[in-house]
């Protein structure tokens, strides 16, 4: 309330400003109603939770700015004592200097030399001196010296007065610039109203398209705005004439500015040199007069020695008025030079503004030139808007064209109305600022819930992002998996070609080892050759073993060349322990049947031999066993460490899937909480979206009880106007009878006054016929009848005379009755008048009201249809909201259920990790198994080679 009381009287309104009615407003009572500039900073906040305060604080900043306060400087221009004593003391010098410019110095110099008086003589006489009238040069230079100072001051006068004029014409130039700027400003606005008349009719065609208003409803609103539009354009219209005339007034100005160039340029420095010229000359004249006077006044002392006393008293006398003259002259040089020098500055300062004014004409006709030229742009819009309306609007519509017709008519009929519709201008102005706010809140609203829209698309593109970043890890941890898998391939082919030429080593070992296998036979069979030459019992025995012992060694051997690789190690061991025992057995047998027979020592020493070469190929025959049995280990090793090696690649591959299928999850459940964050989003944003249109639905609420609350109280007002109306009309009716009446009772007056002056007239004459008649017979009658006829005749007489007073007094008192009903005629006249003006300006408010009233119900209409299009779109917010809240709780169900697999999968994923680990180990432990066997077999492989290639050798 402040605010706008503030408002209202900065725009020339007498109100009362309650700044006690609130505590920042008494505060800034100074600020805001007061003789100061107030800046003030509104702090607001973006958060949601404060958007009320937020935007009660631009409101108030808003109604704030359209305080305007005239702030005055308060100087004390009274001044210092001693400053003004002195600016009077220069004042009144320059006037004495004026003044003796003007006298030509004749009454100073007359006031400066004194009159002497010499005591011989029987009076005193003036003493000029010798500068008096005995100079033959004074009265002509005085003369010349009085034209040039008139024809001087003439000149400062006539620059001053040139000076104020262009002053004059600078202060209507900036006049007519800040009334364009004005024009320049109302065009913006008309504009502006434009623009929101288009964006309002784009509105409601989208709202046509949408089906929330019906095809009528929205042809009459495009009338009623292509109606206000076409007000505006006859607004402009009207200026134009006003802007060429200001464009015809420019040219003009700008002639008078070319022609005052042109003069000052050629004439004004002319003159200025002429009297620079003429102040020189009449220096130079001075100056040469002063020394012809010096000189002079030195011949004269040597001439008058005589008068000695005398010419000292003269002296004495004269030095002053000389002296006095030199200051005078010195000062009025230097006063003339220093007003040539201020003319010359002012010359120069005339020049720059004559510069800067035609700059500023320059701009204003550059800013008309814009002006006309969007005038006519404006023009040719509204024309190709009225075309594509008249193209657009459908062939059914013709009386709303014609209707549209008289309306423009009656528009342009009632545009002088335009005044009386101020306040309900400035209401709708106020109106569309609120409206303005409003959506500016709506759009503030819609920008943060793009930002939000969009903070949820970089969320999801982040989680995308950060998925396609597990994934390549999950890759390169595949890679370097399958590195690993070729590496440890690359080493089973390694072993793998290893375990083969072992395997060749082995069969060469085969083959040394059947060599001496068939070396022992043959040792054998030499051994049995010679048992059976000396003991034959012995030999049979020994025979019968050994060939039992051969023949299961032979077996042996078969059962090794047919199995090849895989033969049975510990019955070549127990073979290799059966081939040690056979020597033992020989030198049993050998020495049993040596104490016979002495023919035996031979036998005994190649039985010896025998037992050596046995040991030997025992050896022999332990390492290979070895060595085999290495091999089968080896195997073995080999065969476990594939096992382990394909359950790793199943682990591996199962454990890819794992993950796969956990990445997929996480991927599918990033995107449900991306939808979930976005759906949170839109949710808290058609909150705050629901709240500002539930405020703006309240306050639109009230803005339709307000407008309802005033159409009614126009409508009463309206009623009130009709019978004042009516009963003016009434009062009228009855003057007018009244009127008649005394115009009636005026006619009969006047007519009774005429008769009654006829009567008195005829009364007269006949009064003076019988006078004279009675004179007559007075004279020509006998005595004895002039009695009788005397009497009768005198009796006609005093009965004439009573009836001309009766005659008189009824003439005064119809006069008298003639005056009343005319004064009472001009009274009705004067209550005709006077009913008839309270019946215009009662019509003329009744016609305003009733336009107010139509407007109202208007602005009510439109009030109305717009409450109901944001109830419309409060009750779609409502049921996006119901379905966001059950796409919300769908995220959530969704979102719930892919965490429980991803629990689930992360559960089986970990056990697959540690079957994975634990086989990892299982096939390190084999593979270092296998090289250790490796090397074994290696080593033993080697000795048994040595052996063989010993026993060869």
């Amino acid at each position: 309330l402040v605010i706008m009381n503030l408002v209202n009287v900065s725009n020339g309104k007498s109100l009362h400003v309650p700044y006690r009615d609130s505590k920042l407003t008494f505060l800034l009572q100074d600020s805001l109603g007061g003789n100061s500039k107030t800046t003030i900073i509104a702090n607001i906040s973006p958060a949601n939770c404060n958007s009320l305060e937020t935007l009660g604080t631009l409101k108030f900043a808003q109604r704030a700015k359209f305080i305007k306060n005239n702030a005055i400087v308060n100087e004390d221009a009274s001044g210092d004592v001693l400053t003004m004593r002195i600016q009077i003391q220069q004042l009144k010098k320059e006037v004495n200097q004026l003044r003796s410019l003007v006298n030509g110095g004749t009454e100073n110099q007359e006031f400066d030399f004194p009159s002497v008086s010499f005591p011989g003589s029987p009076g005193s006489f003036k003493w000029e001196g010798l500068q008096g009238s005995f100079s033959p040069l004074t009265c002509g230079r005085k003369k010349s010296q009085n034209k040039e100072f008139e024809a001087a001051l003439v000149g400062a006068f006539r620059r001053e007065k040139e000076k104020q004029t262009a002053m004059q014409s600078l202060a209507a130039e900036n006049q007519a610039a800040m009334q364009l700027a004005k024009r320049r400003e109302d065009e913006i606005k008309n504009l502006k109203m434009r623009l929101r008349f288009r964006e309002a009719g784009i509105k409601r065609l989208e709202a046509v398209a949408s089906g929330k208003i019906s095809a009528e409803v929205h042809l009459l609103q495009e009338k009623e705005e292509y109606l206000k539009e076409i007000e505006v354009l006859h607004n402009q219209v009207d200026r134009n004439l006003e802007v060429t005339r200001f464009a015809m007034e420019n040219l003009r100005l700008k002639e008078e500015v070319r022609r005052l160039k042109n003069f000052s340029e050629e004439g004004e420095r002319e003159m200025m040199s002429e009297q620079i010229m003429i102040l020189q000359n009449k220096l130079l004249e001075a100056l040469d007069w002063k020394l012809m006077h010096e000189s002079e006044s030195s011949m004269e002392q040597k001439r008058n020695t005589g008068l000695a006393g005398l010419e000292d008293s003269f002296l004495t006398s004269s030095q002053d008025p000389t002296s006095s003259w030199g200051s005078s002259m010195s000062a009025e040089n230097e006063f003339l030079r220093i007003q040539a020098i201020q003319n010359q500055n002012e010359v120069e300062t005339v020049h720059k503004k004559l510069d800067s004014c035609l700059k500023e004409k320059e701009k204003l006709q550059s800013q008309i030139d814009d002006l006309v030229r969007d005038l006519e742009n404006e023009k040719k819009r509204a024309s190709i808007m009225e075309e594509e309306a008249r193209k657009n609007l459908p062939l059914g519509a013709s009386d709303d064209q014609m209707e549209l017709k008289t309306m423009v008519d009656a528009i342009a009929a009632a545009s002088e109305r335009e005044a009386e519709a101020h306040e309900t201008a400035i209401v709708l102005a106020k109106e569309n600022d609120e409206l303005r706010m409003k959506l500016k809140v709506f759009i503030e609203d819609n920008k943060k819930l793009i930002e939000l829209y969009d903070g949820a698309v970089s969320e999801v593109n982040k989680a995308e992002n950060a998925q396609v970043e597990k994934t390549e890890v999950s890759m390169r941890l595949t890679d370097i998996q399958n590195e690993k898998d070729i590496d440890s391939r690359m080493t089973i082919d390694s072993l793998k070609h290893q375990l083969q030429d072992l395997h060749e080593e082995n069969e060469k070992l085969m083959g040394l080892y059947e060599k001496a296998m068939l070396e022992r036979d043959e040792f054998r069979s030499r051994q049995t050759n010679v048992e059976v030459k000396e003991e034959c019992s012995c030999s049979e025995n020994l025979d019968g073993d050994q060939n039992l012992k051969l023949a299961d060694h032979t077996s042996q051997l078969g059962k090794g060349k047919d199995s090849g690789t895989e033969l049975n190690v510990s019955g070549l061991i127990e073979e290799s322990l059966r081939v040690g025992e056979d020597p033992m057995e020989v030198e049993e047998n050998v020495s049993n049947g040596a104490e016979p027979k002495m023919s035996a020592v031979e036998t005994s020493e190649e039985l010896g031999m025998a037992s050596l070469k046995l040991e030997t190929a025992q050896h022999r025959l332990a390492s290979a066993a070895k060595a085999l049995s290495l091999f089968a280990l080896l195997e073995k090793a080999t065969m476990e460490e594939d096992k382990l090696s394909r359950e790793t690649e199943a682990a591996e591959k199962c454990i890819l899937m794992k993950e796969q299928e956990v990445a997929d999850s996480k991927l599918f459940s990033s995107k449900i909480e991306g939808q979930k964050a976005i759906v949170d989003h839109k949710l808290l944003a058609l909150k705050s979206s629901l709240s500002s249109i539930s405020l703006a639905l309240s306050n639109w609420e009230q803005r339709e009880e307000r407008a309802r609350g005033k159409w009614e109280s126009s409508s009463t007002h309206v009623a009130q106007k009709t019978e004042e109306l009516a009963c003016l009309q009434a009062k009228k009716d009855e003057v007018e009878v009244a009127q008649e009446r005394a115009y009636q009772s005026e006619g009969e007056l006047r007519n009774k006054l005429i008769c009654l002056k006829s009567k008195l007239e005829e009364e007269n004459k006949k009064l003076e016929t019988e006078k004279v008649l009675i004179a007559i017979d007075n004279n020509a009658v006998v005595p004895t009848q002039r009695n009788w006829h005397l009497g009768s005749k005198a009796t006609e007489l005093l009965m004439a005379e009573e009836l001309q007073p009766t005659l008189r007094l009824k003439i005064k008192q119809t006069r008298e009755k003639l005056n009343y009903v005319v004064m009472e005629i001009d009274e009705l006249k004067i209550k005709s008048e006077n009913l008839e003006t309270d019946m215009e300006t009662v019509s003329k408010d009744l016609s305003d009201s009733l336009r107010s009233v139509e407007e109202l119900e208007m602005v009510f209409q439109d009030l109305f249809q717009q409450k109901e299009v944001i109830s419309e779109t409060r009750k779609t917010m409502m049921n996006e909201i119901g379905n966001m809240i059950v796409e919300y709780q769908q995220c959530v169900f969704q979102l719930d259920l892919k965490e429980g697999e991803l629990e689930l999968l992360g559960e089986e994923l970990q056990m697959e990790m540690n079957n994975l680990e634990e086989l990892k180990k299982m096939r390190e432990t084999e593979t270092q198994k296998m090289a250790q066997l490796l090397n074994e077999t290696r080593i033993s492989v080697s000795e048994a080679t040595s052996l063989l290639s010993e026993g060869d050798m």
